[in-house]
């Protein structure tokens, strides 16, 4: 059925392009497929059989999103196991990998990486930088789904996707999964493998010499699973605008718990779209002005409302100086390019959700969110922090 659906689809797109309603020249591969994946999503969207996590599942599947493949935490959200025995079965396969270098054949794999590399440099730099040649017999192959790193990747996609279908309104079940990665995050590193050759060292597996105390890996795929916002990996349906909405949730909430501080970087990206971007002009392959606004101050208030006087408490410190234009977009910022928010940031950042708070082309409920995170930022300026 999936297979003759898709062949109506590309019937359909050739019999627009023959009645002269849209341009060939619109239909590069890439755009036919993200055609046809617009049309599978909105068919899951009106299917009122599924509830919407199902829906998210099932447009994950469609659009290609990262989500790991492990039934643990969705078992533990549903209280079928316990947080302490999914810690024990997500991790223990996990660092029987790790701590082995993947059962002794990654210090096969190492070795021909730096044998490759030791001919760019002088006889000195080369032992400096890749150490000794030492031979290791070559490995038979194993599943790759057992390598370290594999497993690393599948556990925080697994969990970033169960973030995605969690409301970020339900803060108890939110927590739920915060509680499951700082439960990860306390659990006792395991040794490193041993012994620890220096083509292994320079692996970023193992480069840190730690697991679990510095979340290994989440950092890479947080920063993939940012792929998926609305208009890039994912399309503006209501579930996939909910996803996105939830899982910056999530996120917030592990900066403002002190589990993930530096994740605090994804709540400036989000609150400098929603105030010093412009929105881009609607065409057939993006989405109107009300609904990116919409979706972009939503994003932003839920980081101000979670994590935000923990971002606020780490800016430069400083006098704001005198009020920005509120019309001041981009690269005409004062602190454009900065490492770090500024005190002048935050002020403009106020004045312009009150600024959002009055717009008439939104919603109250918008009006309503972007006065609360005004309010917010006003009690962080008035505390010293």
């Amino acid at each position: 059925m999936a297979d003759e659906t898709h062949v109506l689809d590309l019937l359909a797109i050739d019999q627009d392009i023959f009645q002269g309603k849209t341009e060939v020249a619109d239909f590069s591969p890439l755009l036919i497929r993200r055609r046809l994946q617009d049309e599978q999503v909105n068919r899951v969207c009106d299917d009122e059989s599924m509830d919407e996590s199902s829906k998210i599942d099932a447009i994950a599947e469609i659009r290609g999103w990262f989500r790991g493949g492990s039934p643990l935490v969705d078992a533990y959200l549903t209280e079928q196991i316990s947080i302490a025995e999914a810690v024990v079965r997500i991790t223990e396969p996990l660092e029987a990998s790790w701590t082995t270098a993947n059962f002794g054949t990654s210090y096969y794999h190492e070795e021909m990486i730096a044998r490759t590399q030791r001919g760019y440099w002088t006889e000195e730099e080369a032992l400096e930088r890749w150490g000794p040649e030492e031979e290791f017999p070559k490995p038979t192959p194993i599943n790759d789904e057992i390598l370290a790193e594999s497993q690393l990747w599948s556990l925080w996609y697994n969990i970033l996707h169960a973030a995605k279908k969690l409301p970020w309104t339900d803060s108890t079940q939110q927590e739920k999964l915060v509680a499951l990665v700082k439960a990860i995050k306390s659990r006792p590193d395991p040794l490193p493998p041993n012994p620890m050759t220096i083509p292994l060292k320079r692996n970023w597996i193992w480069s840190e010499g730690k697991l679990w105390s510095n979340l290994l890996m989440l950092g890479p795929s947080a920063r993939e699973c940012w792929n998926d916002d609305c208009g890039c990996g994912a399309g503006w349906t209501v579930p996939e605008q909910h996803a996105w909405t939830n899982v910056n949730a999530f996120v917030a909430r592990l900066v403002s718990s002190g589990t993930a501080v530096t994740f605090d970087r994804y709540g400036r990206w989000a609150v400098e779209e929603a105030l010093e971007v412009r929105p881009p002009k609607a065409t057939s392959r993006t989405v109107d002005e009300v609904t990116w606004r919409t979706l972009r101050l939503t994003v932003a208030v839920i980081w101000i409302e979670v994590a935000g006087r923990y971002m606020f408490s780490q800016r430069e410190k400083g006098e704001p100086g005198p009020d920005i234009d509120l019309n001041t977009r981009g690269k005409q910022v004062p602190w454009y390019g900065v490492d770090n928010t500024t005190s002048a940031q935050w002020r403009f950042w106020r004045r312009r959700f009150e600024q959002e708070a009055a717009d008439e082309m939104l919603s109250l409920e918008v009006h309503r969110r972007a006065k609360m995170a005004a309010t917010l930022i006003a009690a962080f300026e008035a505390s010293g922090l």
